[in-house]
């Protein structure tokens, strides 16, 4: 029941009312321990950001595509037609907490993006960071294991930065190479103009 009660409040929490995932890990690890609470939690954020995908997908795709691809950035991202840049992107917004977690989801929704991809890659990389909260709540809520849970959050912290970082950076490569890649495209292209 404290399981089933959890899951639908984290679910609603997530896609409806905008609440951080970091309330919720910290909520999960206090009922249910680190682990089971870090699972718990990335499950019901997952079938949440899932729900938010879709209501994108099927009621806001027609009215908010169109704007989003006059947008020169957005439009290579999130439609180049790249699985690998789709997940590279979806890695970086989940990893880096900027980007607001709701609004990613219905973004994401008016892509192009198969919805399996979506929902593995948002569990796989939301887990990392719903841990790093529950472990540290756990290191301040239990006496007995608070070194080994705030040590399991500080390399959770690291990890957790370094790959944000580099990935950021792997980001900015590719966004670098296609743009040279599309200069070159079109100077190609004007080259051949002029000699026919």
């Amino acid at each position: 029941m404290a399981v089933a009660a959890y899951l639908a409040l984290t679910v609603v929490g997530c896609a409806l009312l905008a609440v951080p995932g970091a309330l919720f890990a910290i909520a999960g690890a206090a009922l249910f321990g680190p682990l089971e609470g870090t699972l718990w939690c990335s499950l019901a954020a997952t079938v949440g950001a899932v729900g938010a995908f879709l209501a994108g997908r099927y009621f806001l795709r027609d009215a908010v595509r169109p704007r989003v691809m006059r947008c020169g950035p957005l439009r290579r991202w999130l439609f180049s037609g790249s699985r690998r840049n789709e997940v590279l992107t979806l890695a970086v917004t989940r990893l880096v907490p900027l980007f607001p977690f709701n609004l990613q989801n219905f973004a994401y929704g008016i892509t192009d993006m198969p919805l399996a991809v979506y929902a593995g890659a948002t569990f796989a990389f939301i887990t990392a960071r719903h841990a790093l909260y529950a472990f540290g709540a756990a290191g301040v809520l239990d006496e007995a294991n608070r070194a080994l849970c705030l040590g399991v959050a500080a390399a959770l912290l690291a990890a957790v930065v370094a790959a944000g970082v580099l990935l950021s950076r792997k980001a900015e490569y590719v966004e670098a190479a296609e743009a040279a890649g599309a200069t070159m495209t079109a100077e190609s292209a004007e080259a051949v103009e002029e000699r026919g």
